[in-house]
């Protein structure tokens, strides 16, 4: 019986330092990565987001969170196509995928920024009982605004090229 329970204690230890330096690893990967972690039960209404979400939003660290909050972040012309990625994704037809791109605009600093959302419903008795959608910035640096004013820019310039090619 000692044995045994030297063998069961070993093999706590065993698991409990597997957990800490997964655990480590995830939080890395989260962090090189510049990944935030976003959590909603739909049930409930609970939403959980780590700092990095926070930021993307606009608002400090350890501010209140939740759904409204989270749609008044993301710009007014993109929060109908939000919404529908997520009815979609709690549709348990749909396989619960949640995949969106998006603008915000920061809640307490106004600054626009491209998102990236990707995530997985979880089904309890076929009801969506919780999203997970890691969220990391979209390398859309600049966002849409300056993505048009380049396009403009250069399509000004070639059309003008074009234009004296034309006249010769």
């Amino acid at each position: 019986m000692d044995e045994r329970r030297r063998l069961d204690s070993q093999k706590q230890v065993f698991l409990e330092n597997a957990l800490r330096e997964n655990d480590l690893v995830l939080q890395m990967a989260l962090e090189s990565g510049g990944i935030g972690i976003h959590v909603w039960e739909p049930q409930t209404g609970e939403l959980v987001w780590d700092d990095r979400v926070r930021a993307q939003w606009g608002l400090r660290p350890g501010a209140h969170v939740d759904y409204e909050i989270f749609m008044q972040g993301v710009h007014p012309m993109d929060r109908a196509a939000v919404e529908d990625a997520v009815e979609r994704a709690l549709d348990p037809q749909n396989g619960g995928y949640y995949q969106a791109e998006y603008r915000v605009v920061g809640i307490e600093d106004r600054i626009e920024r491209w998102i990236v959302a990707t995530g997985r419903v979880l089904f309890s008795e076929k009801k969506a009982a919780r999203l997970i959608a890691p969220r990391r910035m979209s390398q859309r640096k600049g966002g849409l605004r300056r993505n048009c004013s380049i396009a403009k820019h250069c399509f000004g310039r070639f059309s003008k090229r074009q234009t004296q090619r034309w006249r010769k």
